[in-house]
């Protein structure tokens, strides 16, 4: 990316002001973890996964009530349309509900039969030895997610319609836990360059990781009381767990644009999904090349090409029928 686009870029006059960023540094930061410890981060996202399906289930069955409600009216003759605003309201249950039925719920166990030998246990052991806010996120992600569904269900949402969540299957999911930060009381921190503590809760104590690159700059920014934690997410990537760190960076804006910049003019400027970039006018990013209007996005076309490459594997290994030659896949 050339000067000319940086300046470009640059955000307008304005006062200093705090704006959520990722670090500028590395966002994320692979793990160096022992097995003691990947046992532990596979019990935060057991946490976060059960906690997930647990208001899932709880939000599905509040829908499905009114679904039934809905079906009733339907099968008496009255028209869908109808029937949708007729229907009896069931009251809509958010994140502080779902969180309230699970804290009465939690300690009561499996209720018929057992098996020769078998005794009984709590219905839910996977909140054991886990920070609560592992899965008291999860429910958060849950709300949020149905809160999207109802939206796009009644029209409220552009785009593509959102269809109802479905439950995460172990094994089929990521692995990954989110962890909110507490400013009063700073759990999420760095104890070294190349060390981040992770709080525990519910018996686990607090575990320290080792990263494998160093976190100086991140740590000055803190230090200097530039960047504030906002949370801590921690995912597993095939064999290795990765720990991206939110912050909260603060920025000092000029409150006038430079000398290259008016020198330069205006050029209008809009950050897209599928182009990075699409200007107003064409511009050269670097000298003896192409004025541009449009400046792709590289992550857009990678992932593009990564699923053309898969649907062309896909077709080379299914069997065409009258085709005289097919692959051996």
């Amino acid at each position: 990316m050339g000067d000319e686009l940086r300046d470009l870029l640059r955000p307008p006059p304005l006062h200093d002001h705090r704006i959520p960023l990722t670090p500028p540094a590395h966002p994320r930061f692979a793990l160096d973890v022992a097995p003691p410890q990947i046992e532990i981060l596979q019990r935060y996202a057991t946490a976060s996964r059960c906690g997930f399906n647990f208001a899932n289930a709880f939000f599905l069955a509040h829908d499905d009530m009114w679904q039934r409600g809905r079906d009733t009216l339907m099968a008496a003759g009255m028209e869908r349309g109808e029937a949708t605003t007729k229907a009896p309201m069931v009251k809509r249950p958010g994140r502080d509900r779902a969180q309230a039925f699970w804290r009465e719920t939690r300690g009561q166990q499996f209720t018929g039969p057992l098996r020769e030998g078998q005794e009984r246990r709590p219905a839910f052991v996977w909140w054991e030895r886990v920070n609560n806010r592992a899965y008291y996120t999860a429910f958060e992600d849950a709300a949020v997610a149905w809160q999207n569904h109802m939206e796009s269900r009644c029209g409220r949402r552009a785009g593509a319609r959102v269809g109802r969540p479905v439950f995460m299957a172990k094994g089929r999911c990521r692995e990954s836990f989110r962890l909110v930060h507490n400013v009063k009381k700073p759990e999420i921190r760095f104890t070294g360059p190349r060390r981040l503590r992770i709080p525990g809760g519910g018996g686990q104590s607090a575990f320290t990781v080792r990263l494998h690159q160093k976190a100086t700059r991140l740590i000055g920014l803190i230090e200097d009381g530039t960047a504030t934690i906002t949370s801590l997410t921690v995912s597993r990537h095939a064999h290795r767990w990765y720990a991206s760190v939110l912050c909260t960076v603060r920025q000092n804006i000029p409150e006038q644009a430079t000398r290259r910049q008016r020198a330069a003019g205006r050029v209008g400027a809009d950050l897209g999904v599928t182009n990075r970039l699409a200007l107003t006018d064409p511009l050269t990013l670097h000298r003896g090349g192409v004025p541009l209007t449009l400046i792709e996005k590289p992550q857009v076309v990678s992932n593009t090409e990564r699923k053309l490459v898969r649907a062309q594997r896909q077709m080379a290994r299914r069997h065409i029928k009258g085709a005289k030659q097919q692959s051996a896949g």
